[in-house]
């Protein structure tokens, strides 16, 4: 299978290097979510490892199911495009990982969980240039 390559609302488009998605409170046994506990889960939330360091944005609307109960799943994705306003050609292409909290889907595909989550995404102001 080849990459998937994804058309943002903006037009950008992006290829997905690799997506993740894993349940909010996985570590939760007993008790009630707390705003303590969504601060930290939003605060310390990293992609896997093997993605290596790279710029992530969280985003951070709509991440809430109930009061104090955010949504259940945390999506990751990783995505790359051509480079962002570079003029003298000096960069290999862009990158960034975004990271969004939504509802789980059963009945939706990964692409289309992946173009709804990212639907108000701004690549130009987030998405970061690299070299090879």
């Amino acid at each position: 299978m080849g990459q998937l390559k994804i058309k943002l609302a903006s037009g950008k488009n992006v290829t997905l290097e690799a997506f993740h998605m894993s349940v909010t409170y996985s570590g939760l046994l007993a008790g009630e979510p707390t705003q303590e506990m969504n601060e930290k889960i939003i605060n310390n939330f990293s992609s896997p490892k093997n993605w290596g360091a790279r710029k992530s944005y969280i985003e951070k609307s709509n991440i809430y199911a109930l009061e104090n109960v955010l949504k259940p799943i945390i999506y990751s994705a990783w995505l790359s495009a051509k480079p962002i306003n570079d003029k003298e050609k000096q960069f290999d292409g862009s990158e960034i990982v975004v990271v969004w909290f939504g509802n789980e889907k059963l009945n939706k595909s990964i692409k289309r969980i992946i173009v709804d989550g990212l639907e108000k995404f701004d690549w130009n102001k987030h998405a970061k240039n690299f070299n090879i």
